[in-house]
């Protein structure tokens, strides 16, 4: 890990703003991605101790949550298939908000698809398409609650089969970091936070957030959108950089867990919430669902904005993100 660096974007650029209280950092392999943060503080020795202290509760974080640590809190959980286990508040969190999502998505959003992507991994090594009965059986297993929870004993129970809390637990992370800095540090005046696209922006700031272009590599394209964020969270998702190729049709990461077929919609959907976490699992539902459907749940729900950029070329937005989108 290096020190305070200039800013390295991937999917959500942030133009440079100068200030003379305004720190950053950059930082490589950090929840398997990449970090940018940013601090306007009272002085140097704040910001480096506001530093710490983000990196210090990532770390602690990604103790419970990590899918490749086998000691995490998660790890360990999913060992003990079937068995009412006490977790952590911070674990509770997340598998509470996820049944919430899946419930409220229908299905789409679902924590056990990570047997399925698997499986269209595995083919997609082989350049050829799962069956259909491979996709029906492993789909069939997603019929049932994930894990069941015990509210009185704040406890949990998984099922018996493999489970992945990507799409959500990462927006979890960088909500708790920004809380941490602003209650830790009171020369902390706001702090900018991206990990690896999910960002959010807390305190007393407002920031301008350029959109990567999906069907533009060049780093020095121009943006297809920029937002205006104030105390709010962005995340994009999409095959864009991600994905596997099966003949020459590229297919995404992000599985439906209605159907079990990769999302094929997008090639980007970028989506403006209260919290980095809501941000983070809109931005897997939407990839998933029709226009309408985002159209619809969107309204639903308080201060979401969306921008959807189809692979026919077409653009999607709502009313909100409209509102926010700063016009050069």
């Amino acid at each position: 890990m290096t020190g305070w660096l200039t800013a390295v974007w991937d999917r959500l650029k942030l133009p440079w703003s100068v200030s003379s209280r305004e720190y950053s950092c950059s930082y490589e392999n950090v929840l398997g991605t990449s970090l940018e943060l940013r601090i306007v503080s009272s002085s140097p020795s704040v910001a480096e101790r506001a530093e710490r202290t983000a990196l210090s509760e990532i770390d602690r974080l990604e103790q419970i949550f990590s899918r490749y640590r086998p000691g995490s809190e998660f790890a360990q959980w999913q060992k003990n298939r079937g068995v009412d286990t006490p977790v952590s508040d911070e674990l509770w969190d997340v598998l509470s908000a996820c049944e919430t999502w899946r419930e409220h998505s229908r299905g789409a959003f679902h924590p056990a698809t990570e047997s399925l992507l698997q499986l269209w991994q595995d083919c997609a090594a082989e350049n050829r398409l799962p069956t259909a009965g491979a996709i029906g059986r492993q789909r069939d297993q997603l019929g049932g609650n994930p894990w069941h929870l015990n509210a009185s004993r704040r406890s949990a129970s998984c099922a018996r089969y493999p489970l992945s809390l990507h799409g959500i637990a990462k927006g979890y992370i960088v909500d708790r970091v920004c809380d941490a800095v602003l209650r830790s540090h009171a020369g902390v005046e706001s702090v900018l936070l991206n990990v690896g696209g999910d960002l959010c922006v807390r305190g007393n700031t407002t920031r301008f957030v350029g959109i990567a272009d999906p069907r533009r590599d060049a780093e020095n394209a121009p943006f297809v959108a920029t937002l205006c964020v104030t105390n709010g969270a962005m995340a994009t998702s999409g095959d864009w950089r991600r994905g596997f190729w099966i003949g020459d049709t590229l297919y995404s990461h992000i599985i439906d867990g209605r159907t079990g077929f990769p999302a094929s919609q997008f090639h980007s959907v970028s989506v403006l919430a209260p919290t980095a976490m809501e941000a983070d699992v809109l931005s897997t539902i939407f990839t998933i669902l029709s226009p309408p459907e985002c159209a619809a749940m969107a309204e639903s729900l308080p201060e979401v904005g969306y921008l959807l950029l189809a692979r026919d070329g077409m653009a999607y937005q709502n009313l909100l993100w409209t509102q926010r989108e700063v016009n050069e």
